[in-house]
């Protein structure tokens, strides 16, 4: 496992910041510290840098269409980037309920409209809770299953061991080298740079989710 302040000495090092063997001072950890963090931060809007994809359950309640989301709210879970897809079940059958886009949701011309079963929803990503909203608005209890992609966290703890899947490590290392550089008045080498690059890419194409047709067998 690696520590923060570990991961730190590392791109410090990759860019001739530090020597071999050499101790980062406090100051200097703490300003990598800070980027590292702003970089986490920047992830979050790129879908593909986050690899969880949570199931999330809520129960609705009769006549409510909108429920608020993340730490604290209705729906109280980390504050997702966005809703990869979302089903209800009723009577142990499942249904699709469609992830709307703003436009889509907007079309929509009567939004009070009620019914026993929710078949689309929209996400708004507001801060600091994000917003659920339903269509039609449900007239009863119903257990709304959520799939989200949740964010990379922030660390607060340098000294703690980072628990990222395989590859992230290598391409922060990198990026955090290229983020600090002007920090130390240092010129980063092309090989550094397309080494972040491709570090990065190699973690999207692994997260991409590929779609699996499916088809309505009554069509057969």
């Amino acid at each position: 496992m690696t520590t923060a302040n570990e991961l730190i000495a590392s791109s410090m090092r990759l860019i001739g910041a530090i020597a071999t063997g050499e101790t980062v001072e406090a100051s200097e950890e703490n300003t990598a510290l800070d980027a590292l963090n702003l970089l986490l931060d920047a992830w979050r809007l790129e879908n593909l840098m986050a690899y969880r994809i949570a199931e999330q359950t809520f129960n609705t309640s009769a006549t409510v269409s909108d429920y608020t989301i993340g730490t604290g709210g209705t729906i109280n879970t980390i504050r997702p980037i966005d809703i990869v897809s979302a089903f209800v079940r009723v009577s142990g059958v499942g249904y699709n309920i469609e992830v709307d886009n703003k436009q889509r949701w907007d079309d929509l011309t009567q939004t009070t409209t009620t019914s026993d079963l929710v078949t689309e929803l929209y996400y708004d990503p507001a801060v600091p809770l994000g917003t659920v909203r339903l269509y039609p608005v449900p007239t009863n209890t119903q257990a709304i299953h959520l799939n989200l992609r949740q964010p990379l966290d922030q660390i607060t703890d340098p000294d703690a061991d980072i628990e990222w899947p395989v590859g992230y490590l290598r391409a922060m290392k990198y990026a955090l080298a290229l983020e600090i550089a002007p920090e130390f008045g240092i010129t980063v080498d092309i090989a550094l740079a397309m080494t972040a690059t491709t570090a990065k890419a190699n973690i999207k194409r692994k997260n991409i989710q590929r779609n699996v047709a499916s088809y309505d067998g009554t069509l057969l």
